[in-house]
């Protein structure tokens, strides 16, 4: 789970600073998410390895308004997409898993 939520923070910041920085266009910014092929995957962290969370579904996505980017507005969308994950395999994310998204 640790590489999938780092493989989203980059890309999400990525498509941030590409829209921000190099083609300076201002937010607020639609995000879609989600992935395919998903379906008998698991989530695992430290404290389910032998439990582990299985996706059932094969398909899923959601969009978001992303409003500003700041790094409150980053870290709620990122927590956003980070829930969803869990949601889809039937469980909630355990508050601030990996330290994020901190105090």
């Amino acid at each position: 789970m640790r590489l999938l939520e780092a493989a989203f923070r980059d890309a999400l910041f990525h498509y941030v600073d590409f829209l921000a920085n190099r083609l300076k266009i201002p937010p607020p910014y639609t995000v879609e998410f989600g992935a395919v092929g998903i379906k008998d995957y698991a989530l695992v962290i430290n404290n389910n390895i032998d439990n582990p969370y299985v996706i059932y579904d094969d398909v899923f996505s959601d969009t978001f308004i992303l409003q500003d980017i700041t790094p409150a507005a980053i870290n709620a969308a990122l927590l956003r997409i980070y829930q969803t994950f869990f949601r889809v395999a039937g469980h909630e994310r355990p508050t601030n898993l990996f330290g994020f998204p901190g105090r």
